[in-house]
């Protein structure tokens, strides 16, 4: 992947970018444009609040669903 200056990542539009150097937590990998998260990091803090919340992280899947029903359509 390709390094990008902070202005040129946000002028480019790309979502997703890679430093080279670690987060706070060690992963080398890819951050968030807008933010500037880890991708890994920002994965596993979900993750960990779907667990912690399993009843209304499936309730708030339910409504999605209900709400966006083109994208289930077309996702399967």
């Amino acid at each position: 992947m390709i390094q990008f200056t902070e202005t040129s990542k946000k002028v480019a539009g790309l979502p997703l970018y890679y430093v080279g150097n670690p987060c706070k937590r060690g992963h080398a990998g890819k951050r968030y444009v807008r933010g500037g998260a880890c991708v890994e990091c920002s994965s596993e803090k979900a993750q960990k609040w779907y667990r912690a919340n399993l009843e209304r992280g499936k309730d708030r899947a339910r409504k999605w669903q209900a709400a966006n029903p083109e994208w289930i359509t077309r996702r399967y």
